[in-house]
């Protein structure tokens, strides 16, 4: 409620004196243009620390007060309860007298005293949560003080300030419609995001009635709890479920935060099945959750002041204690646990927020402001997933199981028919193995001989049907008894499938065939390709080859390929031909220096010149 000071004359002078001092150092003073929206003051404040009794006179009078500049945008000076003063002097851009809102957005302030000095007069307004909300000037969450501003006029400001909380003094001056325009928005989302609360709630009771599992009545305790101190923190609860009554207010943040940790703990061994995996810790979460149930009645008695940092310590005790169960539940392969895994890591992060700015670790802002209230979405949202993937695991199980008993009862002649079919299935498909290994290089996985030499029947029968050219590759791989002798026949074997490897690395065409041919020779078929197509790919096979060393248990293996290539239309007798053709420009390839590649082309070119 605002009160006009009386004026004695001693106030008189110095109200005189500072009215007439003002006209010289206005010029001086900060100068704010409200034109673009709010203007943050607290950059600009100045303040001290005095005893209980210090009056606004003496502060304001008194040379032996020492006045400390604040350059941060942000005033938060941590959990203390000492008596802070504040002041500031300012004036407005404009032309003609303005409606402005002085806003304190820090809704948790016990005791603050504010005076405005202004039009020769000096008003002081007696605010804070420890006194009815009906009394505040403005009906509004936050400290809300209204005046009118004249342009060009120097204001003064001070304010008084004791907490029990965190002295977090953010103060912002509006004009009043920028403002009204602002704080709609606000109260919208506020709105949207309390209106989404209050659909899961009927939500999860809808599921609690139907299902009748006490998970559902823990998680609805949960979040309604959770719901209310969100309400708390941001002055909600304040004004519209207990106006009047200052020592609840002031106390109820406690309790409910141990009402969340209560709930918030029997939802845990409910969801996780803690009961049946690890019965020893569960017992001990049973002494756990009466000895919370026991500092309910402790947060009613204590001052606020004693149980704030060790309820909020205690608090992130119990989230990183969460965590720790859930990524346990998690390696033992329980599904839901990885939701409440993320879950819980949400709640943390909101809380280490909070925790951060209440010890002015972090500034007070909009983002640290409402960071507990994102994590707290954001760890619902997953917990009510996790219950509903809970919910999905049960009734599929049930349906399964109901499936099953009725196929098995119904119909015994089907299963065992099933059973034939699959033992049938099983044959084909061993038949299929059995078929697919028989033209199959056990040791590279690429096709064997007899693979090739089907292929290579079959294809060039085609090939001479519809007139299309067939390339075939022979690659030798160099020096490869040297690898045997040196490092072993298993160290060659491990080489001959990285070669291999390499070699389908290449073959990127459907229906060319890589084959081994024997030994270490391997075998490509190319068909549609010519001599030259044939030639390029071989190429890429060698530099892949040679590029980098096989990496084996015995170390780094450098390797290198020879390669012979012949690419022809085909005729009758062709495949003996081309695969001789190959094999010749190989040892051609092997004879000139190996690590090279020399086609079919080049090798009767030599010939002819020879």
């Amino acid at each position: 409620m605002m009160n006009v000071v009386k004026k004695t004359p001693c106030l008189f002078c110095f109200m005189f004196a500072l009215a007439v001092f003002s006209t010289y150092v206005n010029a001086g003073q900060p100068k704010y243009d409200l034109s673009n929206g709010g203007a943050g003051l607290s950059r600009s404040f100045s303040y001290t620390v005095t005893s209980e009794v210090a009056t606004f006179d003496y502060v304001a009078t008194s040379k032996q007060v020492k006045w400390q500049p604040h350059s941060k945008d942000n005033l938060n000076l941590g959990i203390t309860d000492k008596v802070y003063w504040f002041r500031h002097s300012f004036s407005l851009h404009g032309s003609q007298k303005q409606s402005v809102i002085f806003e304190v957005s820090y809704p948790l302030l016990d005791d603050l005293e504010v005076y405005i000095e202004h039009q020769g007069q000096l008003f002081s307004y007696q605010l804070g949560d420890l006194k009815p909300f009906g009394s505040r000037p403005i009906k509004h969450r936050f400290f809300l003080i209204p005046f009118t501003a004249t342009p060009n006029e120097n204001i003064q400001f001070y304010a008084r300030l004791k907490t029990s909380s965190v002295m977090i003094f953010p103060v912002k001056l509006w004009k009043a419609s920028d403002f009204t325009e602002r704080n709609q928005v606000n109260t919208l989302i506020l709105g949207a995001y309390f209106g989404l609360m209050a659909l899961l709630f009927v939500y999860v009771c809808s599921c609690a009635i139907i299902t009748r599992k006490r998970v559902y009545w823990y998680y609805l305790g949960y979040i309604s709890s959770m719901t209310l101190l969100l309400c708390n923190l941001s002055g909600l609860s304040f004004q519209y479920f207990w106006p009047n009554s200052t020592w609840w207010n002031g106390q109820s943040s406690i309790f409910i935060l141990y009402v969340i940790v209560f709930f918030g703990i029997i939802f845990s061994k409910s969801l996780l099945n803690i009961a049946q995996a690890y019965p020893r810790f569960n017992l001990a979460l049973r002494y756990f959750v009466s000895s919370v149930a026991l500092m309910w009645a402790v947060s009613l008695t204590l001052p606020y002041e004693m149980l704030l940092a060790p309820s909020i310590y205690f608090s992130l005790a119990c989230c990183v204690l969460g965590l720790v169960v859930g990524y346990v539940r998690v390696k033992d392969g329980l599904e839901v646990a990885k939701f409440y895994s993320v879950a819980w890591g949400g709640a943390l992060f909101g809380g280490l927020v909070l925790v951060a700015t209440k010890i002015s670790l972090v500034p007070f802002n909009w983002f640290t402001e409402h960071a507990l209230m994102f994590g707290i979405s954001f760890e619902i949202l997953c917990l009510s997933f996790a219950i509903a993937k809970s919910l999905q695991i049960e009734r599929k199980e049930k349906l399964q199981l109901k499936d099953s008993l009725m196929k098995h009862l119904a119909n015994a002649k089907e299963t065992l028919e099933q059973q034939v079919n699959q033992r049938t299935a099983e044959l084909e498909e061993a038949n299929i193995k059995l078929m697919q290994s028989a033209i199959t290089d056990a040791l590279t996985g690429v096709a064997n001989r007899r693979k090739l030499d089907e292929f290579l029947d079959v294809e060039y029968a085609r090939a001479m049907r519809f007139n299309y050219p067939i390339c075939v590759l022979m690659i030798d791989v160099d020096f490869f008894k040297k690898v045997n002798d040196e490092y072993g026949h298993q160290v060659g074997d491990a080489c001959l499938k990285l070669v291999a490897s390499r070699i389908s690395g290449e073959i990127t065409r459907v229906g060319d065939l890589v084959a081994r041919y024997g030994g270490e020779e391997f075998c490509i078929v190319l068909p549609y390709a010519q001599e030259h197509d044939g030639a390029v790919i071989a190429e890429k096979i060698r530099v892949s080859i040679a590029a980098q060393p096989m990496l084996t248990n015995a170390g780094a293996i450098e390797l290198t390929v020879s390669i012979g290539v012949a690419g022809h239309q085909p005729d009758s007798n062709m495949p003996l031909t081309q695969l001789e053709l190959a094999d010749k420009a190989l040892y051609t390839a092997k004879y000139n220096g190996r690590n090279q590649i020399v086609t079919a082309s080049e090798m009767r070119a030599i010939r002819h010149i020879n």
